[in-house]
């Protein structure tokens, strides 16, 4: 088994709440400061573990918006709702909406409100139209990661 977080901050000297800060590039470290523990992380091959940030997961709600659209609905409809119940054991919850494959507009309202709730992330099928565009660039430059699902070839979203 590698080497823990708590067991770097020790040798570091500091709280592993610094080690943290460290490794997710976050401010509040001295520059000096911020490389000795980098060295540290390096020379002792320092991984995180996928468990601990699974419990963590589980410690803060997520919602992730999912909007469908068109002929593809009810395949997936029936995919999403079948790894329901497995995203709601990490406190993950699917905001699942649909909207008509030929209402840009509906489908950007819905995307805009994804946004503004501050979703974990959001996987859509949509049709393309100047506002789902625009609304899919503020969901990129805000950050939150984005799954675009195509159609089956000759369908439509």
């Amino acid at each position: 088994m590698g080497v823990t977080l708590k067991q770097i901050a020790d040798l570091a000297g500091v709280h592993k709440s610094t080690v943290d800060k460290v490794i997710h590039n976050r401010p509040g470290v001295s520059d000096a400061r911020r490389q000795q523990i980098k060295k540290l992380l390096e020379e002792y091959g320092y991984e995180s573990n996928p468990l601990a940030k699974a419990l963590n997961y589980q410690k803060k709600k997520l919602v992730v918006g999912v909007l469908l659209t068109g002929q593809a609905v009810p395949d997936l409809l029936r995919g999403v709702e079948r790894v329901r119940p497995d995203f709601s054991g990490f406190n993950i919850t699917l905001d699942l909406r649909q909207a008509d494959a030929a209402d840009t507009k509906a489908q950007a309202a819905v995307l805009r409100e994804f946004r503004e709730s501050g979703a974990a992330g959001v996987a859509a099928c949509v049709s393309s139209g100047e506002e789902v565009e625009n609304e899919l660039s503020a969901l990129h430059e805000a950050g939150i990661p984005l799954i675009l699902v195509l159609p089956p070839a000759g369908e439509r979203c």
